[in-house]
């Protein structure tokens, strides 16, 4: 399982664009990852309701970039001054930075390339971390 960060444009969006967010961060647990998602800073917020500036969400976002394995990319992530931040601090630690997509076609155990053979098992895993995985007791579905 991989610690995920969300990366994309929230500033100026309807709704901070926290619908993308709030999705990519049920497909990636879908696919095995634990993802962070930045959306969910707004419930530390001291004044519900009532938006606080660009560097308190940063200084906690990047909180979240520093804890996380890798970052997910949503579309338009290059036109946000946010998460070209997170990218750049992400790739200055060593971590993959990917468009989402890419991290839903990863394996969950050993975060190599799933094989289109495999995407369709439904378990996040690639065909050997599979087939370990049931070879030591693992059935799908418990």
């Amino acid at each position: 399982m991989s610690a995920v960060y969300i990366a994309g444009p929230m500033t100026g969006l309807p709704e901070f664009n926290y619908p993308a967010f709030h999705e990519a961060e049920a497909r990636l647990r879908a696919a095995g990852h634990a993802p962070s998602n930045p959306a969910r800073i707004e419930a530390d917020n001291p004044t519900p309701g009532v938006a606080q500036d660009w560097s308190w969400y940063m200084r906690r976002a990047l909180r979240l970039v520093v804890d996380a394995e890798g970052v997910a990319l949503l579309a338009g992530w290059e036109q946000s001054r946010g998460a070209q931040l997170e990218v750049h601090v992400a790739e200055a630690l060593g971590m993959r930075v990917a468009p989402l997509e890419a991290w839903l076609s990863l394996c969950s155990e050993c975060s190599e390339s799933i094989a289109v053979d495999d995407l369709g098992s439904g378990h996040g895993m690639c065909g050997s971390c599979l087939h370990d995985a049931v070879r030591s007791g693992w059935e799908p579905g418990l």
